[in-house]
């Protein structure tokens, strides 16, 4: 009886035997796989700084959009505080107020208008960015 059962687990592992083959064949093809390549390293980019000339008229032109911004601003606020105060004097359904809040509308307008065109010559006379340079790969090898 024992030599049955060492038969029969025999015949068993022989069937066994293709099935883990089959499974185990595709990880040891994987494995002897290369990893891909590791792609290299860019050369380190070196930024040079526009001379101090450059930068001055860079500074003094954000500061002039700075302060022409800043003038629009409260004159914005100015011109709306006057037509509050002249807007509440009317009745809230007359026609008067009515062409009152359009004019504000329309001055609005010109006035975002306005700075965005100021913020336009801005960014028309601005200095381009400082173009970046590589530096050359070093020659020696390492290996």
């Amino acid at each position: 009886m024992r030599i049955s059962c060492v038969i029969g687990h025999f015949r068993s592992m022989r069937m066994l035997f293709p099935c883990v083959l089959a499974l185990l064949l595709p990880l040891a093809v994987h494995a002897q796989q290369a990893p891909p390549p590791v792609p290299p390293r860019p050369a380190p980019m070196v930024i040079i700084p526009p001379p101090p000339a450059v930068q001055f008229q860079h500074i003094a032109q954000q500061q002039h959009v700075r302060d022409q911004l800043q003038k629009n601003q409260l004159q914005q606020q100015l011109q709306q505080s006057v037509s509050d105060n002249a807007k509440r004097a009317l009745p809230a359904d007359s026609p008067t107020r009515r062409q009152g809040e359009q004019a504000d509308t329309a001055r609005q307008n010109r006035a975002r208008a306005a700075q965005q065109d100021v913020l336009d010559q801005y960014q028309r006379a601005a200095v381009p960015p400082p173009v970046p340079h590589r530096q050359p790969a070093s020659t020696g090898s390492s290996h």
